[in-house]
């Protein structure tokens, strides 16, 4: 499957992060910038490092091939067996964009398999990957991050 032109539209929503054209620092301390980019032409984002719009719509193009991918290859199954929609799958992408992979949800990704549409057991899974790590190593609980999984799971269960 593909991500469709709503996964992007999403992906730059203001609700969330957003579109920045300045590097800034996420929650642990990686220089970041556009719409999530944390490297560009193989080299890391850097502090003062700048882009139009143009520019981070192509990183993120660039950059979401390899979540498309992961997306692709975690259900591989349920996907040849039409159990995955283009919202479970733009869902899946959008959050599988912001984690950097699928490694921290091995729990989810499980549950998900064992069945796609058993949404009240999944969606208290989802909703457990609202925090993170600060630079410091502290978990907390990141304030936009809920919204996000909550938004997410919500298009997941579309």
């Amino acid at each position: 499957m593909k991500f469709d032109d709503h996964f992007y539209v999403l992906l730059f929503s203001p609700k969330f992060e957003g579109e920045k054209f300045v590097a800034y620092q996420d929650s642990v301390g990686v220089w970041t910038i556009g719409a999530g980019t944390t490297e560009v032409d193989g080299k890391p984002v850097y502090k003062c490092m700048t882009c139009t719009h143009e520019q981070a719509v192509a990183w993120a193009k660039k950059d979401s091939s390899k979540f498309e991918q992961k997306v692709n290859d975690a259900f591989a199954d349920l996907i040849a067996a039409n159990k995955v929609n283009q919202n479970m799958f733009n869902a899946l992408g959008l959050f599988c964009y912001n984690m950097g992979s699928f490694a921290h949800a091995k729990t989810l990704v499980a549950t998900i398999k064992m069945n796609p549409v058993n949404f009240d057991h999944i969606e208290g899974i989802w909703l457990a990957y609202c925090k993170g790590h600060t630079a410091t190593g502290e978990l907390i609980k990141i304030p936009g991050l809920f919204n996000r999984r909550g938004f997410e799971f919500d298009l997941y269960k579309s």
